[in-house]
């Protein structure tokens, strides 16, 4: 895999620096106000988890754990009541991400009980709830198969993992887990991007596999779930404003429209769909994938102001730093030095972007959100310019 590290490359190298830190003074300030929501104190702890180890400063890591403490203290008092949201699965996925990593890297000692045994059980409670409608349901279950994937196998009681395979295998049986919906007019249409949308599950099943589960069935169903993104793609024509080549979403139904947009962004957009056919490759080893990763992910290239990008934010979910980020993983996938030059260009758009909302209150209430708010934003800007690959945007996908 290639390492795109532009922190001695980048032109702009100052003007990232200078960004992080101008979102890292605000974080700091924020984060040391009294918090009392699960999700204000779960980004921050995130952010400053993601700043140790960019730089490995014992005050930071010590942060991070005293803001995932305050967190479970105050998810134990406030469980959810009535089912989870989708925002609250949201934040479980990305808790177990959390706690598997400050696990992995020693900032917790693996030997104490685990804080989210009994979340374990909760949700998978929860999910033999949830699999009698299985596809009403798709979004919550989904979250919570990608909640164990982050849990490291030693901090699943005996039969957990079994249980969640099982939970797998019906959402494959039941055509649920890759699928486009098969629904009746006026149902949902399927989503094809990264949030929510066909995209991410496919590089969900493309996880699992690599974990040797279902392989074979997974394969396959891989291979059907791109062929239904590629029968919905479309000629691109700049001269009458069609830019992407896919949708975002297949409607439902005998008289089912597909709908297009100018959106360049993670949660939907050609990027992600470039990014699922080159993960898939090194799955099935299909040459023909790589040709069609390079042809969208190369077309994307060519957007590059708002009129084809509809990019008016520096944002991680719809904005400029997700693009960035994305860029990024393609070229870490292939190597192909046009990625690189995108990633470049886009981090300069993010910073240009950041420096225009810090002097509103752009982000007000909403700092310590990844998709959404300046953490984000800031993690994308730290990866930019650190000498670490963190990943912390298995969080996300």
């Amino acid at each position: 895999m290639v390492k795109p590290y532009l922190s001695s490359a980048h032109k702009d190298k100052d003007g990232l620096v200078t960004g992080w830190r101008d979102i890292h003074t605000i974080l700091a300030n924020k984060s040391g106000v009294g918090r009392d929501a699960v999700p204000e104190m779960l980004g921050y702890a995130v952010y400053y988890y993601a700043v140790y180890r960019a730089f490995g400063q014992e005050q930071d890591a010590v942060r991070a754990k005293e803001l995932l403490s305050q967190l479970l203290l105050l998810l134990a008092r406030n469980p959810p009541v009535g089912g989870w949201s989708a925002a609250g699965l949201d934040d479980m996925v990305v808790l177990a991400w959390l706690q598997a990593e400050l696990v992995q890297y020693a900032v917790l000692d693996p030997g104490k009980p685990d804080p989210l045994a009994e979340w374990d059980l909760r949700l998978l409670t929860g999910a033999t709830h949830l699999i009698a409608s299985a596809s009403a349901n798709r979004a919550a279950l989904l979250r919570i198969v990608r909640y164990f994937c982050l849990r490291l196998p030693q901090q699943l009681a005996p039969g957990q993992w079994e249980q969640v395979t099982d939970l797998i295998e019906r959402l494959l049986s039941e055509k649920v887990l890759g699928f486009v919906h098969p629904a009746p007019a006026g149902a949902p249409a399927t989503r094809l991007g990264l949030a929510d949308g066909l995209a991410g599950e496919l590089l969900l099943l493309v996880q699992l596999a690599e974990r040797g589960i279902f392989r074979a069935g997974i394969m396959e169903q891989v291979r059907q779930g791109i062929l239904s993104i590629l029968a919905a793609k479309r000629e691109v024509d700049f001269s009458e404003k069609k830019y992407a080549i896919f949708p975002d979403e297949i409607g439902s139904g005998p008289e089912a429209e597909t709908r297009f947009s100018n959106e360049l962004s993670w949660r939907t957009s050609d990027l992600g769909q470039a990014l699922l056919f080159y993960k898939s490759y090194e799955l099935l080893q299909d040459q023909e994938l790589v040709r069609l990763a390079e042809l969208v992910g190369l077309n994307t290239l060519l957007r590059a102001d708002v009129r084809t990008t509809a990019i008016t934010t520096a944002e991680f979910g719809s904005g400029a730093a997700g693009v960035a980020h994305l860029y990024r993983k393609l070229y870490q996938l292939s190597g192909h030095e046009a990625y690189r030059k995108g990633y470049a260009y886009w981090l300069t758009q993010t910073r240009s972007w950041l420096t225009h909302e810090l002097h509103t209150d752009f982000y007000q209430h909403r700092e310590h959100d990844l998709r959404r708010g300046l953490v984000g934003v800031g993690l994308v800007l730290l990866s930019a310019i650190s000498e670490q690959e963190i990943g912390w945007d298995r969080a996300l996908l």
